[in-house]
Formats: C-alpha cells, structure tokens, sequence
C-alpha cells in the first residue's frame, strides 16, 4: 500500500463543542495535505450536508446530540463505506473504544493526544493504519478471546503484535521485536478490526 498521496486528504469533523471544534479547525487548515471540508456540531447536520459524499476520513465525537457516535459510525458503514470513521474523545472508557472498533471505527483519538499526534495518526489511519492502545488490547484479549484466533481467523503475525501491545509495548518496539516498521504494525492492527467487524455479526456486545 503507497505511503503519498496526490491529493489533500478531505476530512470531516463533527464535534458538538465549539471550542474544540475550533481548535481541531486550526490544526487542520494549517496543513497542506488535509483539506476540511466540513465542520458541523451533529452527526444530523453534517448526514443532511452535500459534503459527506466527497470525505476521505470522518472525525467524530463519541457523546454527541441527538445521533450518538456510534450510531453515527454505523450509519456511515453503511451508506458511506469507503469514508474512515475516527473516534476523537474524551471519553477513555476501554469497552466503549472497543464498542466503536466493532461497530466499524478504523481507530480513537483521545482528545489529551497532543496536536502533532493527532495529525500523524490522521495521515497514519488514511494510508491502512489504525491505532490501538494498550487497555484496549488487553480488553480485546479478554472479550473476545475465544473467537480471536478462531472465527475472527488472526495470522500469527496479527496475534503478535495485538500481545505484544496488551503488553504496553510501543509501536516502534513491537516493529523492532518482529522486524517490521511501524507502518506495517498499524496496517496490521487495521487488519485486526476489519476481521473483528466482519464477524461481530456473530457475537453480542453488552
């Protein structure tokens, strides 16, 4: 998969905070390869606006009015497939992060990460790769641990990497241990969620 891209990566952000969404405005219109295309304090208003159609990378609050993030996720699934949902939150909670992954988030974004991070895991998310934190591995392990490595059908790489990040280790350790980049650990994290949302038709998530 290509790491360049010839175009701005247009995004979308619903954020029911004007404040935040103002900031997050700041951070994106100060980088030339990220285009905002529409900025909106509902999943309603942006649902109802032109512009979904034309958006690469959704980024949604999780508590929002009206239409929750989830609910949102969902709906993007599936009328908007190929759009890339993002989780921008406070809230920390390792089921509910876990809730949106299943319900179809390619990752979340605490809103503590600082401004650098948060572009880099935007640009890391639009070429395959997803996030992942350590608590939330450790809750994927304990969830779904009898389907992890027999419905969801995770490679041995795949069962790695989520390990050894359960474990606490970074990125960049975990590429180091299986001698790969970091890059190709978050493509392969991606690759764990779209295994665990193929299949989560088949499980109840309380």
């Amino acid at each position: 998969m290509g790491t360049e891209r010839n175009t701005p990566i247009r995004i979308i952000l619903i954020e029911d905070n004007r404040f935040i969404r103002s900031g997050i405005e700041m951070i994106l219109n100060s980088e030339a390869d990220f285009k905002l295309i529409g900025s909106y304090s509902s999943c309603e208003e942006a649902f109802t606006s032109n512009n979904i159609p034309g958006a690469n990378l959704v980024v949604m609050d999780m508590r929002l009015p009206g239409t929750s993030g989830n609910e949102g996720i969902k709906y993007l699934r599936k009328h908007h497939p190929k759009i890339l949902v993002i989780i921008y939150s406070a809230f920390e909670d390792d089921e509910q992060i876990v809730k949106a992954i299943t319900a179809g988030a390619a990752g979340y974004v605490s809103k503590k990460t600082s401004a650098k991070d948060l572009l880099s895991t935007l640009r890391n998310i639009s070429i395959g790769g997803s996030p992942l934190t350590p608590n939330a591995a450790r809750y994927i392990l304990a969830k779904f641990k009898n389907q992890l490595f027999k419905e969801f059908r995770l490679n041995e790489q795949e069962k790695k990497i989520l390990q050894k990040i359960a474990s606490g280790k970074s990125y960049s350790k975990v590429a180091h241990e299986l001698s790969e980049t970091e890059i190709n650990i978050l493509i392969n994290i991606r690759s764990i969620y779209l295994k665990i949302q193929n299949d989560i038709n088949h499980l109840t998530i309380n």
